[in-house]
Parts: C-alpha cells; structure tokens; sequence
C-alpha cells in the first residue's frame, strides 16, 4: 500500500474516531458547536464518500435522504476541524464564524 495511501486511511479512521469521541464524551462541546454551526447541509455525498463509502444512501455520489438523514450524518461537522480531517473542508456548506 502506497505511502498516501495509508496516511489517507490513517486520517479518515482518526476523523471517524475523533467524531464519535466528541459525540459521546465531550456533549457539551459537541451541542455547543452544533449550536454555533451556519449554513447547511449541500446533500453533495463528499462526507459520505470520503467517511462512509459504502453508504447504500448514495445514488451517483449524492445523497438520497435529504432531512431524514441518520444522527451521525446530521451531527457531521461537529466543529472545523471535523471538516479539516475528513477532507471536505472546501466544499461542505457548514461553517463557523470566527471568534474575536
């Protein structure tokens, strides 16, 4: 296995555990930050792809599901750097407005 390759999946198995850690360890901070979180969702099926690729909800890399969507996969970003290690940082419609 290439050297990218491995680092890829190292950081995608990291984002997973980080997310779920954040989810049930640290509540507070994850209600926080969903709190604070703008934008919204743009059903482009990259988080999927990148974190869940066997999802059976993709259809031509999109998302099927709309509002109806699994809790983890509502929750998701939990904060910017969620989007940073799952590498959709560009392209997911969630942001956080920066802090004075």
């Amino acid at each position: 296995m290439a050297l990218d390759k491995k680092v890829k999946l190292f950081t995608v198995l990291l984002s997973g555990f980080r997310h779920r850690w954040f989810v049930y360890f640290r509540s507070r901070y994850t209600i926080r930050s969903l709190l604070s979180r703008k934008g919204k969702c743009l059903a482009c099926g990259r988080c999927c792809l990148l974190n869940i690729p066997w999802c059976r909800y993709l259809n031509n890399n999109k998302c099927q599901l709309g509002k109806r969507k699994p809790f983890f996969c509502k929750i998701f970003p939990i904060d910017k750097k969620d989007k940073i290690l799952s590498g959709v940082s560009e392209e997911c419609g969630y942001y956080w407005e920066e802090r004075e």
